[in-house]
């Protein structure tokens, strides 16, 4: 996604948000890739049943919210 002003980029799976701090089962990554343009990685340590479902990646900044969803299957 590309964004500017700077976005508030975040994970969701079942309406909550995901971060690296509050869990180590979740890793959040943010690569830099170009001006205004950045790749949010998530990785899912030791996978189980729950795991499985719809992720969602949201950004959002004062012009608006985009938000793209992936599936984890298993």
């Amino acid at each position: 996604m590309t964004a500017f002003p700077q976005a508030v980029n975040y994970w969701e799976k079942d309406g909550g948000r995901l971060t690296s701090a509050a869990s180590s089962k979740h890793r959040v990554e943010v690569y830099d890739e170009t001006r205004h343009r950045l790749t949010l990685s998530l990785r899912v340590h030791d996978i189980d049943d729950d795991d499985f479902g719809e992720y969602k990646c949201v950004a959002s900044n004062s012009l608006g919210t985009v938000q793209k969803l992936m599936t984890l299957y298993g």
